[in-house]
Protein backbone atom coordinates (compact mmCIF):
# COMPACT_ATOMS: atom_id res chain seq x y z
CA UNK A 1 0.00 0.00 0.00
CA UNK A 2 1.59 3.17 -0.88
CA UNK A 3 0.41 6.60 0.64
CA UNK A 4 0.03 9.85 -1.90
CA UNK A 5 -0.04 13.36 -0.51
CA UNK A 6 -2.16 15.32 -3.18
CA UNK A 7 -1.46 18.77 -2.73
CA UNK A 8 -5.04 20.10 -3.93
CA UNK A 9 -8.18 21.64 -2.40
CA UNK A 10 -10.20 20.07 -5.31
CA UNK A 11 -12.26 16.98 -3.56
CA UNK A 12 -13.44 16.09 -7.29
CA UNK A 13 -9.75 15.84 -8.30
CA UNK A 14 -8.72 14.00 -5.40
CA UNK A 15 -11.84 11.24 -5.94
CA UNK A 16 -11.18 10.65 -9.44
CA UNK A 17 -6.70 9.90 -8.45
CA UNK A 18 -8.22 7.37 -5.84
CA UNK A 19 -10.74 6.01 -8.37
CA UNK A 20 -7.46 5.37 -10.80
CA UNK A 21 -5.13 4.67 -8.76
CA UNK A 22 -7.47 2.09 -7.17
CA UNK A 23 -6.81 0.04 -3.93
CA UNK A 24 -3.24 -0.02 -4.05
CA UNK A 25 -2.74 3.23 -2.84
CA UNK A 26 -4.78 5.63 -0.18
CA UNK A 27 -5.06 9.41 -1.41
CA UNK A 28 -5.74 12.45 0.66
CA UNK A 29 -5.44 15.90 -0.80
CA UNK A 30 -4.44 19.12 1.21
CA UNK A 31 -4.72 22.22 -0.37
CA UNK A 32 -1.37 24.49 0.74
CA UNK A 33 -0.46 28.09 -1.53
CA UNK A 34 1.44 26.61 -4.16
CA UNK A 35 3.87 29.47 -6.26
CA UNK A 36 2.29 29.21 -10.03
CA UNK A 37 4.36 30.70 -12.79
CA UNK A 38 2.46 32.57 -15.70
CA UNK A 39 2.82 30.42 -18.38
CA UNK A 40 0.99 28.47 -21.13
CA UNK A 41 3.57 25.31 -20.72
CA UNK A 42 2.14 22.89 -18.13
CA UNK A 43 5.81 21.38 -17.24
CA UNK A 44 6.52 24.55 -16.23
CA UNK A 45 4.26 25.39 -14.15
CA UNK A 46 4.73 22.03 -12.44
CA UNK A 47 8.58 22.21 -12.10
CA UNK A 48 8.16 25.63 -9.99
CA UNK A 49 5.56 24.18 -7.78
CA UNK A 50 7.10 21.04 -6.75
CA UNK A 51 9.99 22.88 -5.85
CA UNK A 52 7.71 24.35 -2.86
CA UNK A 53 5.67 21.41 -2.47
CA UNK A 54 8.08 19.11 0.31
CA UNK A 55 8.86 22.66 2.41
CA UNK A 56 4.95 23.37 2.61
CA UNK A 57 4.05 19.87 3.69
CA UNK A 58 6.80 19.96 6.23
CA UNK A 59 5.10 22.89 7.57
CA UNK A 60 1.65 21.31 7.56
CA UNK A 61 2.33 17.81 8.71
CA UNK A 62 0.44 17.75 11.58
CA UNK A 63 -2.90 18.41 9.22
CA UNK A 64 -1.39 15.51 7.00
CA UNK A 65 -1.13 13.50 9.55
CA UNK A 66 -4.62 13.80 11.00
CA UNK A 67 -6.01 12.90 7.32
CA UNK A 68 -4.02 9.88 7.78
CA UNK A 69 -5.20 8.82 11.26
CA UNK A 70 -8.46 9.41 10.18
CA UNK A 71 -7.85 6.67 8.20
CA UNK A 72 -6.38 4.71 10.76
CA UNK A 73 -3.32 5.12 8.99
CA UNK A 74 -0.04 5.65 10.90
CA UNK A 75 2.80 7.84 9.50
CA UNK A 76 5.76 9.47 10.84
CA UNK A 77 7.04 11.31 8.37
CA UNK A 78 6.61 13.10 5.05
CA UNK A 79 9.20 9.53 3.84
CA UNK A 80 6.74 7.85 4.49
CA UNK A 81 3.89 9.40 1.85
CA UNK A 82 4.71 10.08 -2.15
CA UNK A 83 3.81 13.85 -2.53
CA UNK A 84 2.25 14.97 -5.49
CA UNK A 85 1.02 17.99 -7.40
CA UNK A 86 -0.89 17.95 -10.63
CA UNK A 87 -2.14 20.83 -13.45
CA UNK A 88 -3.82 20.41 -16.16
CA UNK A 89 -3.79 22.09 -19.35
CA UNK A 90 -6.49 23.17 -22.55
CA UNK A 91 -4.30 24.07 -25.68
CA UNK A 92 -6.96 25.01 -28.05
CA UNK A 93 -5.40 25.23 -31.92
CA UNK A 94 -7.77 28.41 -33.29
CA UNK A 95 -5.99 29.79 -30.14
CA UNK A 96 -2.58 29.00 -31.13
CA UNK A 97 -2.51 26.09 -27.96
CA UNK A 98 -3.20 29.24 -25.77
CA UNK A 99 -4.89 28.96 -23.19
CA UNK A 100 -2.63 25.81 -22.11
CA UNK A 101 -2.38 25.97 -18.31
CA UNK A 102 -3.67 29.67 -18.11
CA UNK A 103 -7.36 27.59 -18.53
CA UNK A 104 -8.26 28.42 -15.11
CA UNK A 105 -8.07 31.69 -15.87
CA UNK A 106 -9.46 31.88 -19.21
CA UNK A 107 -12.23 29.65 -17.66
CA UNK A 108 -13.27 32.34 -15.10
CA UNK A 109 -13.07 35.22 -17.57
CA UNK A 110 -15.22 34.02 -20.00
CA UNK A 111 -16.91 31.08 -18.43
CA UNK A 112 -17.89 27.86 -20.26
CA UNK A 113 -20.17 29.16 -22.60
CA UNK A 114 -17.63 31.86 -23.76
CA UNK A 115 -15.18 29.31 -24.42
CA UNK A 116 -18.43 27.16 -26.70
CA UNK A 117 -19.05 30.50 -28.35
CA UNK A 118 -15.29 31.76 -29.26
CA UNK A 119 -13.90 28.46 -29.98
CA UNK A 120 -16.66 25.42 -30.79
CA UNK A 121 -15.40 22.81 -32.78
CA UNK A 122 -11.78 23.96 -32.67
CA UNK A 123 -8.89 20.91 -31.89
CA UNK A 124 -7.89 21.35 -29.01
CA UNK A 125 -5.60 19.03 -26.69
CA UNK A 126 -5.66 18.22 -23.01
CA UNK A 127 -2.74 17.95 -21.06
CA UNK A 128 -1.85 16.63 -17.43
CA UNK A 129 1.64 16.98 -15.34
CA UNK A 130 2.37 15.50 -12.49
CA UNK A 131 5.32 16.82 -10.28
CA UNK A 132 6.47 13.95 -7.97
CA UNK A 133 8.02 13.99 -4.68
CA UNK A 134 9.47 10.41 -3.37
CA UNK A 135 11.41 10.01 -0.18
CA UNK A 136 11.91 13.34 0.22
CA UNK A 137 13.53 14.13 -3.43
CA UNK A 138 12.13 15.69 -6.71
CA UNK A 139 12.23 12.99 -9.56
CA UNK A 140 10.78 13.02 -13.33
CA UNK A 141 7.41 14.60 -13.58
CA UNK A 142 4.79 12.46 -15.56
CA UNK A 143 3.08 13.75 -18.57
CA UNK A 144 -0.49 12.67 -20.04
CA UNK A 145 -2.67 13.85 -23.14
CA UNK A 146 -5.93 13.30 -24.35
CA UNK A 147 -6.52 15.27 -27.94
CA UNK A 148 -10.16 16.01 -28.93
CA UNK A 149 -12.27 18.86 -30.32
CA UNK A 150 -14.36 21.83 -28.16
CA UNK A 151 -17.88 21.21 -28.20
CA UNK A 152 -20.40 23.39 -30.23
CA UNK A 153 -22.49 23.68 -26.93
CA UNK A 154 -22.47 22.33 -23.45
CA UNK A 155 -23.17 19.02 -22.62
CA UNK A 156 -23.27 16.45 -20.00
CA UNK A 157 -23.43 16.90 -15.72
CA UNK A 158 -20.67 15.44 -14.30
CA UNK A 159 -17.47 15.93 -13.89
CA UNK A 160 -15.66 19.92 -12.71
CA UNK A 161 -14.16 22.64 -14.56
CA UNK A 162 -14.42 22.69 -18.44
CA UNK A 163 -15.48 19.25 -18.97
CA UNK A 164 -18.39 19.99 -20.54
CA UNK A 165 -16.80 21.61 -23.27
CA UNK A 166 -14.21 19.32 -24.44
CA UNK A 167 -14.93 16.10 -26.47
CA UNK A 168 -12.50 13.75 -26.60
CA UNK A 169 -10.99 11.60 -29.30
CA UNK A 170 -11.88 8.10 -28.77
CA UNK A 171 -12.35 6.81 -32.33
CA UNK A 172 -9.32 4.45 -31.92
CA UNK A 173 -9.87 3.38 -28.30
CA UNK A 174 -12.08 0.71 -26.39
CA UNK A 175 -14.71 3.52 -25.91
CA UNK A 176 -15.57 4.23 -29.56
CA UNK A 177 -18.62 4.08 -29.37
CA UNK A 178 -18.86 7.37 -27.11
CA UNK A 179 -17.31 9.66 -29.28
CA UNK A 180 -18.51 12.54 -29.97
CA UNK A 181 -19.42 12.79 -25.95
CA UNK A 182 -18.23 15.64 -23.34
CA UNK A 183 -16.23 14.60 -20.57
CA UNK A 184 -19.15 15.80 -18.88
CA UNK A 185 -20.95 13.33 -20.31
CA UNK A 186 -19.08 9.92 -20.04
CA UNK A 187 -19.97 7.40 -16.93
CA UNK A 188 -17.19 8.11 -14.48
CA UNK A 189 -15.25 4.94 -14.80
CA UNK A 190 -14.92 5.59 -18.95
CA UNK A 191 -13.59 9.16 -18.08
CA UNK A 192 -11.09 7.58 -15.43
CA UNK A 193 -10.01 5.29 -18.15
CA UNK A 194 -9.51 7.60 -20.91
CA UNK A 195 -8.47 11.07 -19.91
CA UNK A 196 -5.76 13.18 -20.01
CA UNK A 197 -5.80 12.73 -16.05
CA UNK A 198 -6.06 8.98 -16.54
CA UNK A 199 -2.99 8.88 -19.00
CA UNK A 200 -0.76 10.44 -16.39
CA UNK A 201 -1.95 8.79 -13.68
CA UNK A 202 -1.89 5.25 -14.99
CA UNK A 203 1.68 6.19 -15.88
CA UNK A 204 2.46 7.00 -12.15
CA UNK A 205 0.56 4.01 -10.95
CA UNK A 206 2.94 1.78 -13.13
CA UNK A 207 6.17 3.79 -11.72
CA UNK A 208 5.90 3.68 -8.46
CA UNK A 209 2.64 1.92 -7.06
CA UNK A 210 2.77 -1.33 -9.16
Amino acid sequence: MKYIVFITGNEGKRKEVQEILGNTCEVINIKLDLPEIQSIDVKEVIDEKIKSAYKLAEENFSQIKEKFLAKNIHITSLKDVIIICEDTGLHIKNMHDFPGALIKFYFESVGLNGIVDRDANSLAKTVCVIGIIKNGKIIKSIIGKRSGKIAKKLNGTKGFGWDQAFIPDLKNTKHSKHNGKSYAELDDNIKNDISHRSDAFNKLKAKLIN
